[in-house]
């Protein structure tokens, strides 16, 4: 297919011609194994930045905070060609994506399909975290998550009530340590119950 704007767009987002049309041409290709019932899919628009739904696995951080940050800032800036979206897959029940408008009415390549372009080939060649901020968002998110599972485990097994102050203590003795809870040993627990039980 022939785009009348490619030099254009490959220029300002820092693309070669060929790499925004071969991305273009990938992008409205219908997956073979694909159900999806919407009209405008793998015709005038595509899905990018897929990752399994928060809500199910947080095993998929670095690919949630860009699928998140991505989302947040091309839907700004092109609120007509982007928009969230999910789908239902085998692996998860449930994943979240970015449905974005590959060609417009003319049959020309769009801003925003350009730029996620651009996007994610920095992504996959330079820096694989899109936002830093949001992904220790997201980190911090998580430890406080599995901090609340831990304290009820720690709860439960003493047959105690913890305190706020107990609580608190620990999950910061425990931050010290690491930001991140899978990298968290027995040991460094019973370090943290050291910590909270002597402020008490």
């Amino acid at each position: 297919m022939t785009y009348n704007n490619v030099s254009v767009l490959a220029d300002e987002f820092e693309l070669s011609d060929e790499d925004l049309v071969q991305a273009a041409t990938d992008a409205l290709k219908r997956p073979s194994e694909s159900a999806w019932y919407d009209s405008d899919l793998f015709v005038t628009h595509t899905l990018m930045f897929s990752t399994p739904a928060w809500s199910l696995t947080d095993d998929y951080m670095v690919d949630q905070a860009n699928y998140r940050a991505v989302l947040r800032d091309i839907s700004e800036k092109y609120e007509n060609d982007v928009e969230a979206a999910t789908f239902g897959h085998w692996t998860y029940s449930r994943f979240e994506a970015i449905k974005v408008r590959v060609v417009d009415e003319s049959g020309d390549i769009t801003k925003a399909f350009a730029e996620m372009v651009s996007i994610a080939k920095h992504i996959a060649e330079q820096d694989p975290i899109y936002d830093e901020g949001l992904y220790y968002e997201l980190e911090s998110e998580v430890f406080d998550r599995n901090m609340d599972y831990l304290l009820s485990d720690i709860e439960r097994d003493s047959d105690t009530e913890l305190s706020d102050k107990w609580r608190e203590t620990f999950k910061s003795a425990l931050r010290e340590v690491s930001s991140s809870s899978d990298d968290i040993s027995n040991d460094d627990i019973e370090w943290a119950k050291e910590i909270a039980n002597s402020e008490r």
